[in-house]
């Protein structure tokens, strides 16, 4: 069964990278946005408390933690499968490698 290939392993891996990518910028969105603006407000000092007291600020650094490292992690094991299939010199060689290591092509 090509799932349980190394292409099958590396498709869930982009999946992965491409929803903990969504999560993690989602949450950065809402921090920013939504959370941030509402702290700042004076009328909501008794609901600013019991989001922090019932934990609401705790759970979603802990889906931001979290969707950031498994970006990271999901992101590094494709860079690495790239470099085993094609060695140092071969990444490099392509335009996929040099635009991971510009950050995308920025320039």
């Amino acid at each position: 069964m090509t799932l349980f290939s190394a292409d099958g392993w590396l498709f869930f891996m982009r999946w992965f990278h491409f929803l903990a990518g969504i999560t993690w910028i989602g949450m950065l969105y809402y921090f920013n946005f939504v959370q941030t603006p509402f702290f700042a407000t004076p009328e909501a000092t008794p609901v600013r408390v019991g989001m922090i007291a019932g934990s609401l600020v705790g759970r979603a650094l802990w889906w931001f933690r979290w969707g950031a490292m498994l970006t990271f992690i999901t992101g590094w094991i494709m860079i690495l499968d790239k470099m085993g299939r094609l060695g140092l010199r071969g990444f490099f060689n392509t335009s996929y490698g040099w635009a991971i290591f510009t950050g995308g092509g920025r320039s």
